[in-house]
């Protein structure tokens, strides 16, 4: 049976893991002029309205109601964030984020999806293990909707509504370093199109 110390090792674990990837994967600086990465992952495919909807779906507005204020926060100061959606489906299925001009990255590879969420300067999470595990990896700023895993000390919580603490995201904010990036998955997370999951989005 799993304890405590074992979560802890596997945690400590994940996060050297992390480390490497990036040694491995980033090959170019940002510039201020580049704005901050807004990842947004909307759990689809193996949920909906009517499937798993009270433990893992979630409706697109709370979703547009929580990157709006983000939006609106870096606006205050003076940025222009890139907003990227990672889910599956059409376009047309997140209307409601159209005014954001946003990026869409539907259907795409898992690994190439998991590493954009990991390198984001503020990734808003799913009810999904997918964007979780990528929140541990991250150093950005975690917007984490509640479901059955807890978050981490430092994640910023919504509610059902898509609200959040703006005092404490300001906070981290501040702290958040322009980070190295890169656009593409690079040489240490090389995508097998020919593995069974290899060319998919896996969203749970």
């Amino acid at each position: 049976m799993r304890g405590p110390a074992d979560s802890l090792s596997a945690l400590d674990e994940l996060q050297s893991i992390s480390v490497r990837l990036r040694g491995a994967n980033r090959n170019k600086v940002r510039g201020q002029s580049d704005g901050r990465v807004v990842a947004v992952h909307i759990r689809r495919g193996d949920v909906s309205a009517t499937r798993s909807a009270k433990t893992h779906f979630t409706p697109n507005p709370p979703i547009a109601t929580t990157l709006h204020r983000v939006v609106a926060l870096l606006r205050a100061r003076g940025e222009t964030p890139s907003i990227r959606i990672f889910s599956q489906g059409a376009p047309e299925d997140f209307k409601e984020f159209a005014a954001f001009g946003p990026e869409f990255h539907l259907d795409k590879p898992a690994i190439w999806t998991f590493h954009q969420l990991v390198e984001a300067d503020v990734l808003i999470t799913a009810r999904s293990a997918f964007s979780f595990v990528a929140g541990i990896l991250s150093e950005g700023i975690k917007l984490y909707e509640p479901f059955q895993e807890r978050p981490l000390p430092n994640w910023i919580v919504r509610d059902a509504n898509g609200r959040f603490d703006d005092e404490a995201f300001g906070d981290q904010l501040d702290r958040l370093p322009v980070r190295l990036r890169q656009e593409a998955a690079g040489p240490g997370l090389e995508i097998d199109s020919a593995h069974p999951n290899g060319d998919r989005f896996v969203a749970g």
